[in-house]
């Protein structure tokens, strides 16, 4: 994914965080960069973000992105050697190499997916330009539930997952949920514009007297495996593994575990169940009924016109969409499909120059376009992301389903509600329930647009009426997995 794009993990832009680890050898290393590094990431020349890199005197170091209210991105592999500082982000596919400038200053660039090097300049300062933002519901002190760090793997794909369990303190056995994250590399906290996700529904959720498993995906954090090898279905899979781990715990009810999907991973949660009768039941939050062929576009189209793009541009952009996705679907081999995409894409050009550079910046294009900006897409994961149909695996659900989607919801339309409960009703399903809410972001945060950029200005990170209302559900199920 380009920096310059929203586009390839549209559905639920998750902003992603890694585990900071400082090995024995790191000591200078980390002597010498802690403090807090202030720069500006040089997008282009007419499109900065600002961002620091926050290194602590107990070796956690931390990521901000500034500009989009998005703190504590921690950082996963560091060194220093001589003047030469390289930091890897992996679960971005990102890497910084600078080197150190006198005793204040790092100069460098930063790259992702080994394609261009965006300049990237730090100076050592005393503070963060801004306080970061309150988040309320995150929780502190002594916690009423225990928490656990553990471990799993998929046999079948031969990877270890790596996630945090809560687990009520009250006499068990607990009926208990996998929380199925969305769109991008996510870690166990599901982490997105300064918001933890994860951490918020699983507190919530455990106080409410259920056990929590959220994982980090493959390949972040603890996790391992390849993310952009990882097909929906093997994502399926590791959601399947953790509800069998959840089934070993002598702390959880075997006969009660079901999948929480939140946006992509409202489409995994009913792969899953559709595969294994383990699952008690699903819910599913900002699912979509409709292919990512179609939400992506009816989705940049209001993302873009928020965002005061004209209607030249949006549509314009329409057609590159429009474009993209039909070389994915016709060309199968990645190498064929990535020549092919770099032809078409390269025919707009024209239309592009057209564009005012105020347009451009708004619909997050490039003149010359840049094929690499679509290059998820050729991945395996990218390609079983836009070609599913979400509703093939929604006629196979047989257990229990509880659906919600918000009104202010501008990447998956609550208008996917009525083609999930169709597609589930078609499949002989009786136990479907439907749920709009009123004023509820994609976060289900209570909101006044439904922008993307208003996500990291909400304090609130869930309404608590939304996760009440799963709660109350899921308790006046009946349910047992069939054997």
């Amino acid at each position: 994914m380009n920096f310059t794009s929203i586009r390839l993990f549209a559905y639920s832009l998750l902003l992603l965080l890694v585990q900071f680890h400082v090995l024995p050898a790191q000591a200078q290393t980390q002597q010498a960069l802690q403090g807090i590094w202030l720069g500006k990431l040089e997008i282009k020349p007419d499109q900065q973000m600002t961002v620091a890199i926050e290194v602590k005197q107990d070796g956690q170091a931390f990521m901000h992105s500034i500009d989009q209210n998005v703190y504590d991105i921690a950082i996963e592999e560091y060194s220093l050697k001589g003047d030469e500082v390289t930091i890897q982000i992996k679960s971005l596919n990102a890497t910084y190499k600078g080197k150190i400038v006198g005793a204040d200053a790092i100069q460098g660039g930063l790259a992702q997916n080994a394609t261009t090097s965006f300049p990237l300049n730090f100076k050592k300062v005393d503070s963060l330009p801004r306080n970061k933002p309150r988040r309320p519901q995150e929780p502190t002190g002594k916690l009423p539930y225990t928490e656990e760090k553990v471990s799993y793997r998929n046999a079948h794909a031969g990877v270890r997952l790596a996630g945090t369990l809560t687990l009520p303190q009250a006499p068990g056995p607990h009926p208990a949920v996998v929380l199925v994250s969305g769109s991008g590399p996510t870690d166990r906290n599901a982490t997105v514009f300064g918001h933890k996700v994860f951490l918020v529904w699983a507190d919530l959720l455990t106080r409410a007297g259920y056990a929590v498993l959220r994982v980090d995906d493959r390949g972040v954090g603890e996790s391992e495996g390849n993310y952009e090898a990882a097909t929906l279905e093997d994502h399926a899979r590791d959601a399947l593994a953790g509800v069998a781990y959840l089934k070993t715990r002598k702390e959880v009810d075997a006969q009660k575990v079901g999948l929480v999907g939140h946006s992509l991973g409202a489409e995994i949660a009913p792969i899953a169940a559709a595969q294994s009768q383990e699952v008690a039941f699903i819910v599913l939050m900002a699912g979509p009924g409709e292919p990512l062929t179609q939400g992506l576009i009816t989705q940049s189209e209001a993302i873009y016109a928020q965002a005061g793009a004209s209607k030249e541009g949006i549509a314009l952009n329409t057609k590159i969409l429009e474009t993209v996705i039909e070389v994915i679907r016709s060309e199968k081999d990645s190498q064929a499909a990535k020549q092919k995409l770099a032809r078409e894409l390269e025919k707009f050009n024209p239309a592009l120059a057209r564009l005012s550079a105020e347009d451009l910046k708004k619909l997050e294009l490039s003149y010359p376009i840049k094929p690499t900006d679509f290059s998820w897409f050729l991945t395996p994961g990218g390609r079983s992301e836009l070609l599913n149909q979400p509703t093939q695996a929604l006629q196979r659900v047989n257990c229990p389903v509880l659906a919600m989607n918000g009104t202010k919801d501008v990447q998956v339309g609550h208008y996917n509600l009525p083609l999930i409960e169709k597609a589930l009703r078609k499949g002989g399903n009786k136990q479907v329930s439907i749920k709009r809410w009123e004023n509820k972001n994609h976060l289900f945060q209570t909101a006044e647009t439904g922008s993307v950029p208003e996500y990291g200005e909400i304090e609130e990170t869930v309404a608590p009426e939304v996760i009440a209302y799963m709660v109350d559900w899921m308790n006046s199920l009946n349910t047992t997995s069939k054997k």
